[in-house]
């Protein structure tokens, strides 16, 4: 973040794609047409308030996560986000019916997501 607000503020997200090695349940839907190989939104909680409140430091917008589920995961299929956060991904999976596992260190954030897709947050044993 820019504390002057005086020049563009640098925001890049990585995203890994992990598939079968044999790639027989890899996924890409063409048939969506030639994604770019960028996609570009505001910043949950800088501009647009379109995904709601920003409540986790690095909160992705639910329309860029939405692009990454649509071309890569079929209806059904499952997601594995090991960085939970705040759930936009269990949230977007549910929107787009898709089954969704979250992992989250932080307690505060577990209980966000699961506010977020209306669920219980499972008590783990260490």
């Amino acid at each position: 973040p820019r504390a002057r607000k005086v020049d563009f503020m640098v925001a890049l997200e990585h995203a890994c794609w992990f598939t079968k090695a044999d790639k027989s349940g890899a996924t890409f839907n063409y048939q969506l047409g030639q994604q770019q190989n960028y996609i570009t939104a505001p910043i949950p909680g800088h501009t647009l308030k379109d995904d709601g409140e920003r409540s986790h430091p690095t909160q992705k917008p639910f329309r860029v996560l939405a692009v990454w589920v649509n071309y890569l995961t079929n209806s059904g299929d499952i997601i594995l986000d090991p960085f939970l956060g705040s759930g936009i991904t269990c949230y977007c999976a549910k929107k787009l019916n898709r089954h969704c596992i979250g992992i989250e260190i932080e307690e505060k954030y577990c209980e966000i997501a699961a506010r977020r897709c209306s669920q219980s947050v499972m008590k783990l044993e260490v």
